[in-house]
């Protein structure tokens, strides 16, 4: 094959197929503009290393059209194409997120009722329509330059075939080449257990999505890593050292935000039964929580293994504090309003994986719910008629999650004059966004709340008789209009004191029955001691080994906030990427 052929070769996808190309690339950045104005590479090779990427794609896509030479193609690569972009840019308006390993496991960590709550309340928002409105434009765009492009300019360009063009591709792609091997060194994709790296530094959104599904490709090694590490934790010492039989209850709630909380300060009566709780001397509300992530999976592994975040320690290579309890002798229920299933099987991919797998169920819990509950009122209710008998037991662990204030709101609460209190006039919040409809929203979040204490009285109520312990947190906050136009969470880089306020501070309570008091008026006076020192749920274990009697290698009591050798650490959060503690002092230097 002569040279002049061959390059004739080489730039054929390029003219035949140009329009796709030229769309990709407004597909990847809207205006190439943004794109120079908002990196700060060190040097023109870096932008065109990036560049050259993106054009290694999109001459990929022409060469695929070129060799099947079917206009279904095209259009199929367009149909993907324009989907891509349409959900990428439905992230950013409504949750300020990229595409990511973070979406990835959401989306399939999410089931079909939670998908359809987030639809219903996210479809027609104004950002969304927005949307809409910008893809219905390139459609059009897209037609019109195909159209254009096949019927005035193809013919003109086909005799075009120089040999510097094709050196050019060749360079372009070249570049492109040794820009993705850049991106796969940096991710590290043959580590079966590097789950780390939540957000990174790519460049477009493709990219993104292939290092994304990489990633949690590797997610089952990593579960199944950590149900080993957990059974194999089963031959460590672990053992009680309380004389008498004990309830440990420990409650996980969901998208709590705690300033909506009365018990926090909260203007409209939202915590009733927990403030009379507080009152009555049973209840104490810790005052500086906060959750190391912004979403349920890594919170909840990260709360429910023995883990340090602020050791660098992974969840995976540490054991699940369960495990350690039933080692010491007791018995471990699990009841949860998160756990979804399909003809028996685990539906959520990942973290219902891990804490409900075969393995777990076998060996650890004495039993489980077998489907969740419309409500959580309704979930404990199972729970009782399920496990009333097992309070007769020496040493229980009961283990709670609830689907707390996860939206849609109204579907988390029943529909009566009991617990539904609060209407749009009861909220008083006057920023120029607010209309009657998002008004009422944060008054049904409200509500949910409301129902939540009703809830936890409940759980106290049937405890109170019993030597019991209750702990009680939420995995994250939420926002609900509280300070800007938004409701929900988001996955922003650019973050302030009001976005860590919402979504990452926490509530966090301990209540204690009579006869605990009255049996361990020391452990009591340790929590009196510690409602105000700053802690992080990662280590939620130590506290509840603290509470539980338990004596194990995994017990570490510079990590427990109750203990005397508590030592507070800087709070890292979001996998590393911002130090809670430090931002604050920076915010208050500024």
């Amino acid at each position: 094959m002569s040279f002049r052929l061959l390059s004739s070769k080489i730039v054929q996808p390029v003219i035949q197929e140009l329009p796709i190309i030229l769309v990709f690339f407004i597909f990847i950045k809207a205006n190439l503009m943004e794109f120079f104005q908002d990196n700060d590479y060190d040097s023109v090779w870096d932008y065109l290393s990036v560049f050259s990427i993106w054009f290694l794609y999109s001459y990929f896509i022409a060469a695929i059209i070129c060799i099947f030479n079917r206009t279904w193609v095209r259009w199929l690569w367009y149909i993907l194409l324009l989907s891509i972009y349409a959900i990428s840019c439905f992230l950013a308006a409504n949750f300020e997120m990229r595409i990511g390993p973070t979406l990835i496991t959401l989306l399939v960590e999410t089931n079909e009722r939670e998908a359809g709550e987030f639809m219903s309340v996210y479809f027609l928002t104004a950002a969304s329509i927005k949307v809409y409105i910008k893809v219905a434009i390139y459609i059009a765009l897209i037609f019109l330059v195909e159209l254009g492009y096949r019927k005035y300019c193809l013919e003109r360009i086909k005799r075009f075939r120089s040999i510097y063009a094709s050196i050019l591709i060749i360079f372009l792609l070249f570049a492109g080449i040794i820009r993705w091997s850049h991106y796969s060194d940096y991710f590290n994709f043959n580590k079966p257990d590097d789950e780390d790296a939540l957000e990174y530094p790519a460049s477009d959104i493709y990219t993104r999505l292939f290092c994304s599904l990489c990633i949690e490709s590797k997610q089952s090694s990593v579960i199944e890593r950590a149900i080993d590490v957990s059974l194999n934790a089963g031959k460590a010492m672990a053992t009680y050292e309380k004389g008498d039989s004990l309830n440990v209850i420990f409650v996980i709630g969901e998208s709590f935000i705690k300033s909506h909380a009365s018990l926090y300060g909260y203007p409209l009566v939202t915590t009733p039964n927990l403030q009379l709780q507080k009152e009555k001397g049973n209840l104490y509300a810790f005052t500086d929580v906060i959750t190391p992530y912004n979403y349920t999976s890594m919170s909840v592994k990260n709360m429910m293994s023995c883990n340090s975040l602020g050791e660098s320690e992974k969840w995976f290579n540490c054991p699940y504090f369960p495990v350690l309890f039933k080692k010491a002798g007791y018995n471990v229920y699990f009841w949860s309003n998160q756990h979804e299933t399909t003809d028996g099987t685990v539906y959520e991919y990942a973290l219902n994986s891990y804490l409900y797998h075969q393995k777990f169920s076998d060996s650890i819990y004495e039993k489980t719910n077998s489907k969740p509950s419309e409500y959580d009122g309704q979930l404990f209710d199972d729970f009782k008629e399920s496990c009333i008998d097992s309070l007769k037991s020496p040493n229980n662990l009961f283990l709670f999650h609830l689907s707390g204030q996860h939206m849609v709101f109204t579907m988390r609460f029943p529909q009566t004059e009991e617990h539904k209190r609060f209407t749009y006039k009861d909220i008083h919040n006057n920023h120029s966004y607010i209309n009657r409809k998002k008004l009422q929203y944060i008054a049904d979040y409200d509500n949910a709340i409301l129902y939540g204490d009703y809830v936890l009285a409940e759980m106290m109520k049937s405890f109170a008789d019993w030597n019991a312990v209750l702990v009680f947190l939420s995995d994250h906050g939420e926002e609900v209009f509280d300070y800007r136009d938004r409701m929900g969470r988001s996955y922003t880089d650019k973050v302030d004191s009001l976005y860590l306020k919402y979504q990452y501070e926490i509530p966090f309570v301990i209540w204690c029955s009579d006869r605990f008091k009255s049996n361990y008026p020391d452990v009591v006076n340790n929590i009196q001691e510690s409602v105000n020192k700053p802690f992080m749920i990662d280590n939620v274990c130590q506290l509840l080994f603290h509470l539980g009697g338990l004596k194990t290698d995994y017990y570490h009591p510079e990590r427990d906030i109750l203990s005397k050798e508590y030592v507070p650490r800087e709070r890292i959060i979001r996998g590393g990427e911002i130090n809670f503690d430090g931002f604050f002092k920076k915010s208050v230097i500024n």
